[in-house]
């Protein structure tokens, strides 16, 4: 009997081609946009692994401690293999240090496991040689090496590791303990031990990762207390251009499932039709004695055929969204990302999700008893839902809390239409003028139920868009602020050398009016990397970061990530090196992946820094004319002018947003389509009324001004839930999404330009949906 109704299910779904080719359309985008952020994921995750440092494979916290030695690292070797360091697994000791001609050396112990990804990571044929390295950031280095010359010792080379952004660029060898003391000094103290610890909460972030790639980013970092002195913190903070990736993957991720939470809707909301228009067919059926469970079975066995081939469309559509958003991310692909048996997993669990619930959820609220609607209900409920989002904001520090409580707004958006619809209802009853106006007005609330969830689709969608593009034009104004302030001189030079030697060289060029130098050192604050900028910080360079006078020696400012990470604030002490040093500003630092603080050249000689400048920034009148004889004198440094600097930068920021453009106006699209239907079927529901108009003989305008009408009333309502969404989401992702996940506030920026495109998109769609009528309607049927 099932196979009997669901084939006269699906034949009724075919003959209503229109409706049918909406919630295919719906699936399809939003199993595409799922499908495709994954994919976009998981080859971000890919490359990240690729630029990984081996000594970090599998480690996943970091510990260290005042004045660490061996005997300090024995005696967490001894609680190891006593079983009482609780979930640890492995540690290995790390050492770090930088060689004279100022190759970055990185050494722990390969046979204790403390890089496992040497041979299996770099060159699966190669045995590991404890006297060898592997290298990064030696230009023309290909994957089999040449012996390296360095410090006066020839070191073979095992491997290779490419550069990149996210990773130093100082030239670095990767070694075992032992040639690294020989490199460094047997004086050369350890930086800290590696562990790789297990626990629920890491099993957990790795089955989070294998669901959506980034999501991992949303939960808070396990503690692992050891006590006896020992300050351990996550792995993040030594890859810390990979926690921003994998953050901005979890964004993305949350924004990508917008289009499949809305593809719901619309299931339900065309369910919710195709059932009411069978409702006396299938009556009939149950008076004859066909179970119910029978009819219902059938009907989702049709949805779900319908949804498969929708589903299987999807993840193809999601293919070539995922090369889009990758080529807009620069990031290198194969020609065809290959679907892994997870991405069609959960590709079709995504479409068998939106069948599913959007069918039972129609089949139960059509044929459940019928009860009076209490009317304080609703808002009791969205008062509840207000408490408690504001309440697990204030407690949580993760970005999962944040997007819950971003989820738990969205479902009150969705639950207010339909009181808002019923709330229309009365006020029309008491309205006076135009009857076919107030005809209209009345149609759109008095079926309150079939409008609501497409009403709430809609407004979700345009209150995610505005949020979002809220929070990207705020963002936009500070970043190009911050590029405005920073980027004051007209040339930037860089080298792998000394530049100090041209310093006084071009000081005497005629036009130069300042030449600032710039080094860089790495350090660790309270077991953290930290990276140092030092430079003559006079008062003209102290404001490019927002202080108003020079620094001193003692004094130091932080980027808002460094604060963030030490639990410091303006005015508190930080030591650095055993100097202890009072922060008297903060800067945004976008851009920079690791925790960064500024101090003079003089406060970097009180740290003992051994000053070497690298960075040059020079405010000159004929800025084209100094380049070239810059580059005649030093062919191999980088020297780049301020307004190409600006504008590549601006070019990148606008480029890796589009990303977020796209996934909203997938959800857009979706959005209006339900709407479309809702609106087709209301019509449908009205037959009777449009028999009467007819024989009063009303014309096209005049049906026309009826349906303006009735969209009209719709999209208003649309707005007024979408507004304070979108505000609200804007504020919510400038002040907790950007700091929990990059470390920096952004003050919210109320420009229309991000009200603009939503609003008008929003609106052309409820018009269209709204005046475009459905084909054979008049015939009575959903086509």
């Amino acid at each position: 009997m099932t196979r009997l109704l669901t084939r006269s299910f699906l034949r009724f779904i075919l003959r209503a081609p229109f409706s049918s080719v909406s919630v295919f359309l719906g699936v399809l985008l939003g199993v595409a946009s799922v499908t495709g952020v994954h994919l976009l994921g998981a080859q971000v995750n890919a490359s990240l692994d690729g630029l990984r440092p081996p000594h970090l494979e599998r480690v996943t916290h970091v510990a260290t401690r005042q004045d660490l030695d061996v005997h300090h690292y024995a005696e967490l070797a001894r609680r190891l293999q006593e079983g009482s360091l609780a979930g640890v697994v492995r540690l290995a000791p790390l050492m770090e240090g930088t060689l004279a001609d100022g190759t970055r050396v990185v050494a722990t112990d390969w046979l204790g496991g403390g890089a496992v990804g040497i041979a299996a990571g770099v060159r699966a044929d190669v045995e590991v040689d404890l006297q060898a390295a592997v290298v990064r950031g030696f230009d023309g280095r290909a994957e089999v090496c040449e012996p390296l010359q360095v410090s006066g010792r020839t070191i073979p080379v095992i491997g290779t590791l490419p550069a990149s952004e996210l990773t130093d660029d100082a030239p670095t060898l990767f070694v075992d303990l032992g040639l690294g003391t020989s490199l460094l000094g047997v004086d050369q103290p350890l930086q800290a031990v590696l562990l790789e610890a297990r626990s629920p909460t890491q099993q957990l972030a790795d089955g989070l990762e294998l669901l959506m790639p980034g999501m991992s980013a949303g939960l808070s970092p396990p503690a692992l207390p050891l006590g006896d002195g020992w300050q351990v913190h996550d792995v993040q903070t030594e890859l810390a251009g990979f926690g921003l990736a994998r953050a901005v993957l979890f964004n993305v991720g949350a924004l990508g499932s917008l289009s499949l939470l809305v593809a719901v809707l619309l299931m339900y909301q065309t369910c919710v039709i195709w059932l009411r228009r069978q409702r006396d067919i299938l009556a009939r059926l149950m008076d004859i004695g066909v179970p119910r469970a029978a009819l219902a079975a059938g009907f989702l066995c049709a949805l779900l055929l319908l949804g498969g081939l929708a589903t299987a469309a999807g993840l193809l559509a999601g293919q070539g969204l995922a090369q889009a958003l990758l080529a807009q991310l620069a990031v290198p692909t194969a020609s065809a990302l290959a679907l892994t048996a997870t991405v069609v997993i959960k590709a079709l669990a995504s479409g068998v999700l939106v069948c599913l619930f959007g069918g039972v959820v129609a089949w139960y609220f059509e044929w459940r008893p019928r009860h009076r609607r209490v009317r304080g209900a609703a808002w009791f409920t969205a008062l509840a839902i207000a408490a408690a989002s504001g309440w697990l904001l204030s407690r949580t520090d993760g970005l999962i809390g944040v997007f819950a409580v971003i989820l738990l707004v969205a479902g009150l958006v969705c639950w207010m239409s339909l009181p808002l619809l019923d709330t229309g209802r009365r006020f029309t009853e008491r309205l006076r003028g135009s009857l076919l106006v107030r005809l209209a007005l009345r149609e759109a609330t008095w079926y309150s139920g079939d409008l609501a969830l497409a009403v709430a689709a809609l407004a979700l969608a345009l209150g995610v868009s505005i949020g979002v593009g809220l929070m990207v034009d705020s963002f936009r104004r500070e970043f190009v602020a911050m590029l405005d302030t920073r980027l004051q001189a007209d040339l930037y030079v860089t080298a792998d050398t000394s530049v100090a030697d041209a310093a006084d060289w071009l000081a005497g060029q005629p036009g130069v009016r300042r030449v600032a130098l710039y080094g860089d050192a790495e350090v660790r604050v309270e077991g953290q990397p930290v990276s140092v900028g030092y430079g003559a910080f006079d008062a003209a360079e102290a404001r490019r970061y927002g202080y108003p006078r020079a620094l001193a020696a003692n004094e130091v400012l932080a980027s808002e990530r460094a604060l963030q990470a030490l639990q410091r604030s303006v005015g508190d002490v930080a030591t650095v090196g055993g100097v202890p040093l009072t922060i008297v500003g903060s800067f945004p630092g976008f851009g920079d992946a690791g925790l960064r603080l500024l101090l003079s050249v003089d406060g970097a000689a009180r740290l003992g820094f051994a000053i070497d400048y690298r960075r040059i920034g020079i405010a000159a009148d004929d800025p084209s004319s100094l380049a070239s004889a810059l580059a005649a004198r030093h062919p191999t440094w980088t020297i780049t002018n301020q307004q190409i600097m600006r504008g590549t930068a601006i070019r990148v920021f606008d480029q890796t947003f589009l990303i977020t453009e796209a996934l909203t106006a997938l959800a857009m699209i979706v959005a209006a389509v339900a709407l479309f239907n809702a609106l087709g079927g209301m019509r449908l529901n009205q037959q009777a009324t449009s028999e009467l108009l007819d024989v009063l003989g009303l014309n096209r305008v005049e049906r026309l001004t009826i349906d303006f009408t009735r969209a009209t009333t719709v999209g208003t309502v649309a707005l007024l839930l979408a507004l304070p969404l979108g505000l609200w989401l804007g504020w919510v992702l400038c002040s907790e999404v950007n700091p929990r996940a990059f470390g920096w506030r952004i003050d919210l920026t109320l420009a229309p330009a991000a009200f603009v495109t939503p609003l008008v998109s929003g609106a052309v769609a409820v018009l269209l949906a709204g005046v475009l009528g459905v084909p054979g309607e008049r015939r009575g049927r959903l086509a």
